[in-house]
């Protein structure tokens, strides 16, 4: 029975060495980095989705701003010619020009084109 249990401790000990080596260490350190590769990975991919839905939330928003300004910028026309029509039928009828005021002058802005 002695004899059983020195061949059993000398195989246990035989069996750990190998876990105990620097290249079982170093195999283990391996797959940890591969983990943490990985895991670095799927953070980048999540924030890369991320960061391309919040671009083209970005596009779509400025789409609709110059839509927008381009609607706006009509109406002001149409108001701006409008007022100078009203201007000449209030001259016809006798009403001087300096009572019913001057159309708003707005600052004309050069848009360039969204990129």
């Amino acid at each position: 029975m002695e004899t059983l249990r020195a061949e059993e401790e000398a195989a246990r000990t035989e069996l750990a060495a190998p876990h105990a080596s620097h290249a079982y260490r170093s195999l283990h350190e391996l797959s940890e980095r591969r983990a943490t590769v990985a895991a670095l990975h799927t953070t980048a991919e999540t924030a890369f989705t991320a960061l391309r839905g919040a671009h083209e939330a970005e596009e779509d928003a400025a789409g609709r701003l110059a839509a927008g300004i381009e609607g706006l910028g009509s109406r002001l026309t149409e108001l701006g010619t409008e007022h100078r029509e009203l201007l000449a039928q209030a001259e016809r009828a006798g009403l001087l020009s300096g009572h019913l005021g001057d159309a708003v002058a707005l600052p004309r802005t050069v848009r360039s084109p969204a990129t």
